[in-house]
């Protein structure tokens, strides 16, 4: 169980890291990246994301905000959900 927290988070972070490039669209729109969540994964999550059941289950989420730095994380506790991200 430890092994595959350890591969989905380590996932996660790559997956992060390469959504970190820049681009060269001059477009100044709003992108959404939807991201399907997983069970026990902690997303950060900023103003303008929004998170949507998927699926006719029931959808519990934990939500935490840390008042130091202003940052705002969801976890999925139960069933499934799509995290839609708006970036600027």
């Amino acid at each position: 169980m430890k092994r595959l927290l350890f591969v989905v988070l380590a996932f996660v972070m790559a997956a992060g890291i390469a959504g970190c490039g820049s681009s060269s669209d001059s477009d100044s729109s709003p992108s959404t990246g939807i991201i399907a969540m997983e069970l026990g994964v902690e997303y950060q999550v900023n103003s303008g994301d929004r998170v949507e059941p998927d699926g006719a289950d029931s959808t519990e989420v934990s939500v935490r905000h840390v008042f130091e730095d202003d940052t705002k994380y969801v976890t999925l506790l139960s069933g499934s959900a799509l995290l839609h991200q708006s970036t600027p």
